[in-house]
């Protein structure tokens, strides 16, 4: 099963807040330790936050896909059929151009990412 979610730039941000409130406790406690290496696993998220469980709507929309589908061909259609519907996508979102696609790899929820 495949599923379609959408963030919006405000479900991002309350996402970014939370998460980096949560990194940076974890940031200051290994500095303070002097654990530069566990340190660096907690850096802030600087940008948008592709965190799936954050976004606004999840599953909207589930789209079955075969049991073992071929790699990596499936996630290249998958991109193709989202560049193919990005007019379309642009013209439902409030946020116009300041849009990000991703979608998953074999290897991550969240692989591909671009604008």
């Amino acid at each position: 099963m495949a599923t379609v979610c959408i963030g919006t730039v405000e479900s991002s941000l309350r996402a970014v807040i939370s998460s980096n409130k949560f990194s940076n406790e974890r940031f200051m406690r290994a500095v303070d330790n002097g654990d530069i290496e566990s340190a660096a696993s907690w850096n802030a998220i600087s940008g948008r936050s592709l965190m799936l469980g954050g976004f606004a709507l999840a599953n909207a929309s589930e789209v079955d896909v075969p049991r073992k589908p071929k790699k990596p061909e499936f996630y290249q259609e998958m991109v193709k059929a989202i560049e193919e519907m990005r007019d379309l996508i642009k013209l439902q979102s409030s946020h116009g151009c300041n849009l990000m696609f991703c979608c998953s790899t074999e290897a991550s929820e969240v692989g591909l990412v671009w604008s």
